[in-house]
Formats: C-alpha cells, sequence, structure tokens
C-alpha cells in the first residue's frame, strides 16, 4: 500500500509537471500567432504607403512612366512581402513542431 501512494505521489507531479508544460507552450504559440499577425499588420500598412506615394509621385510623371514605375516597384514589394510571410510562417512552424515534440 506504502508503494501504491508514493506511485500515485510521483504521477501527481508528473500531472502537475506536464499542465505547467503544457499551458507554457499554449503561451508560446499564441505568441508567436500575436508576432505573425502584427508583421502581416506591417506589411499591409506597409503596402498602403507605399501605393499611396506611387500614386502621389506618379500624377506628376507621364502616366505611362509612372504605370510601369509603380508595378516594378510593387512586384519588388510583393516578392519582400512574400519572403516576409514565408520566413515567419517556417519560423512559426518549426517552433510549434519543436513544442510539440516536447
Amino acid at each position: 500500500e506504502e508503494e501504491l501512494i508514493i506511485l500515485r505521489r510521483e504521477l501527481r507531479v508528473i500531472d502537475v509537471e506536464h499542465k505547467k508544460e503544457k499551458a507554457i507552450l499554449q503561451q508560446e504559440v499564441e505568441l508567436l500567432r500575436m508576432e505573425l499577425q502584427e508583421a502581416q499588420t506591417r506589411s499591409d500598412d506597409l503596402k498602403r504607403m507605399h501605393e499611396t506615394m506611387l500614386n502621389a509621385f506618379g500624377e506628376e510623371d507621364d502616366p505611362k512612366e509612372a504605370k510601369k514605375r509603380e508595378r516594378e516597384e510593387f512586384e519588388i514589394l510583393a516578392k519582400q512581402h512574400e519572403h516576409e510571410v514565408a520566413d515567419m510562417r517556417e519560423r512559426h512552424s518549426s517552433e510549434v513542431e519543436r513544442m510539440t515534440r516536447r
């Protein structure tokens, strides 16, 4: 009977440790989600700002040239954005995978 009591105590300790670790992992996942959302918002804001600037500059130039320049700059910005989002997704996936292995 004493052995049973010892085993129950050990099981409770293991259960408490598991619950703590689970809570920590859930917090880390939530923080990563928040980081990803913030990066997406920043990217969207930069894109809007860039488009506004291009429109403002484009009105002064030849419309065809302005449109061409706008398209080229937008493509560069889009590639940068895609790269940033892909990096964040990969980092997020790696973190989630790392956390689920524990």
